[in-house]
């Protein structure tokens, strides 16, 4: 296992600002920075990384940790897994039996053969890459060495039974088949994508999951990709994105989507790198919530057949409520991306991701084009017109008044229909004549002690000096909320312990709420305000008992006890006087 002071050395080397930063937008605020929480949606940024103490954490669902918690959670993976992936980053080396013993539960022995088998694969296929036919077909497209090393393209013999021949010597039936590799025949095993070029499928872990085949021969099916596996879920991930992330930051946050494999590595070659493909035609939701990690603008570039028209207005459903800025690249005449650089070249097709249209008003032309070209859709018959207005009534249905104003002066300038008569049509209630609703917030009111439970905690949790020379001065009853007595049990038996240190202990809720409570890093004089906390913790104390013997006294004062009336009399008196 990876000792503590590795964990620590490669935490201290990772600038969680910047790792973070390539998954979240992360904008300066004071000595910490903010972004829209990845785990949760929100429309407000309450997602606070603190560079100073190296942890972060959501106020809005408060889940927080270190540089470890982050990258399990946003990737899925075991600590073992994370540890390994930050100590490569942070150039700290780990011995082989490290490595080893940090296999994360969450990535079986079987899964970590299959990942093995994968790339095994993939470095077959890459020296298949010189066969005559592969490299006939790779200068026809046009494709340099350097585009296809980067790729890490290959291809895959036509006798179909050489790769299993070679990972058979090493691996099981059971193991190779889990791969998805193969496909049994009443002869054996053959290699499923036998005589086509190989695009191997990479997660964002760096680690081949699968891979697609284009044809070299005159097979019917022209792609195919490897079926659904326990290491992968075609709907999960998106082609290239492992190397083209880092490339949407400089494009104005933006990516540009494509459907296919050549699309997004022609696109690539050309220099237009903030590019990835959904690997087909049907966009899904947990690809855009991918996708939402490292973009806020998407320009959809699918193929300009129906096919590819139809999955570039389905997005929009998928699209919907995820906050992005969505918009469609228009190819002309072509077929699609490749074909458009090939014909047209890069500088054209820059401008036309420039000139590109909001992905409403492309939906909007489509209904349009349904009946006529859009050059002529003032000829289109009344009856007709009337369908579209309904059509794009469903489209504008749940989009704000500005938007649905801009887009209804679109369609009376196409169809040459009055405005106000479109306004009218569709939205007599809904949008145009409503009243706006007045939404007051209520907000809870913490008391003053519960306020100074977080913030003396806070201080404890943070300053291990201040820690040492108050803790004796506080106790467990001093806490109301049952986490807060627990952590400062904690503290009693760790009072050298720093926030990281606790986190290493398995206790993920309670390690949650330190982290939050160590984010709370507002008071001006820590050592003043523990002196104030002390008196002010001891004063409630009194008030609980105070409180609890007047009640007492009143219930004995109706019963006629004098004796312990008189009793209980005396001790309210004497703890008045001390107050």
């Amino acid at each position: 296992m990876v000792d503590d002071y590795k964990i620590n050395l490669i935490k201290e080397k990772t600038d969680i600002v910047d790792f973070i930063g390539h998954y979240v937008r992360l904008t300066k605020k004071g000595q910490n920075y903010l972004g829209l929480c990845p785990f949760h949606q929100e429309k407000t940024p309450s997602f606070t990384v603190s560079p100073g103490k190296n942890i972060w954490h959501c106020f809005g669902c408060s889940e927080g940790g270190n540089i470890y918690s982050f990258l399990m959670k946003i990737e899925n993976i075991g600590f073992g897994d994370a540890v390994k992936s930050l100590a490569e980053k942070a150039g700290v080396e780990l011995s082989e039996n490290e490595v080893q013993q940090s296999v994360s539960k969450k990535d079986s022995l079987a899964d970590t053969k299959t990942y093995n088998v994968l790339n095994e694969a993939k470095d077959i296929y890459r020296s298949n890459i010189s066969e005559l036919k592969a490299k006939d077909y790779l200068k026809h497209r046009g494709l340099s060495q350097e585009t296809v090393d980067a790729f890490e393209i290959g291809y895959a013999k036509p006798s179909g039974t050489d790769l299993w021949k070679i990972l058979s010597q090493k691996y099981t039936s059971d193991e190779l088949l889990e791969s998805g590799l193969f496909v049994e025949t009443g002869s054996g095993f053959i290699d499923r994508f036998k005589d086509r070029l190989i695009f191997p499928i990479v997660d964002l872990q760096n680690r081949v999951i699968a891979f697609g085949g284009r044809t070299l021969s005159d097979d019917v099916a022209k792609y195919i990709n490897s079926p659904e596996t326990k290491v992968y879920h075609k709907s999960n991930h998106l082609y290239g994105l492992n190397m083209t992330k880092k490339y949407i930051r400089e494009n104005d946050d933006c990516l540009i989507l494509v459907e296919g494999y050549m699309d997004a590595v022609a696109l690539y070659q050309a220099g237009i790198r903030n590019v990835a493909a959904v690997l087909g035609t049907s966009f899904t939701s947990p690809q855009a919530k991918l996708l939402s990690r490292f973009a806020s603008k998407c320009k959809l570039c699918f193929d300009s057949d129906d096919a590819g028209k139809k999955a570039t207005i389905r997005a929009r459903d998928v699209f919907v409520d995820k906050g992005f800025e969505v918009q469609v690249i228009n190819l002309k005449e072509c077929k699609d991306p490749d074909d458009y650089i090939r014909k047209y070249g890069k500088e054209s097709f820059v401008e036309q991701i420039s000139n590109a249209d909001m992905l409403l008003k492309f939906i909007i032309n489509r209904l349009v084009e349904q009946y006529k070209p859009i050059e002529k859709a003032t000829e289109i018959a009344v009856e007709d017109k009337d369908r579209i207005i309904k059509e794009v009534h469903s489209l504008l249905a749940e989009t704000n008044a500005i938007v649905v104003n801009e887009y209804v002066g679109y369609l009376s300038n196409l169809l040459k229909i009055d405005h106000d008569l479109i306004k009218s049509r569709l939205f007599p209630y809904q949008i145009f004549n409503m009243r706006q609703k007045r939404y007051t917030y209520k907000g809870s009111k913490a008391d003053k002690y519960t306020i100074m439970e977080k913030e003396t905690l806070s201080i404890l949790i943070n300053d291990i000096n201040l820690r040492s020379e108050y803790l004796s001065s506080f106790s467990k009853e001093d806490f109301n909320n049952k986490d807060y007595k627990d952590i400062f049990e904690l503290l009693e038996q760790h009072p050298l312990k720093t926030v990281h240190d606790f986190m290493l202990l398995d206790q993920p809720e309670i390690m949650k709420k330190m982290v939050e409570l160590s984010m709370l890093d507002y008071i001006d004089d820590n050592k003043k305000f523990l002196e104030e906390a002390k008196l002010s913790f001891k004063k409630k104390s009194v008030d609980q008992q105070l409180n609890f013997l007047d009640s007492e006294i009143k219930r004995l004062e109706k019963t006629g006890d004098s004796d312990k009336l008189n009793l209980l009399l005396n001790e309210f008196i004497k703890l008045k006087k001390n107050q």
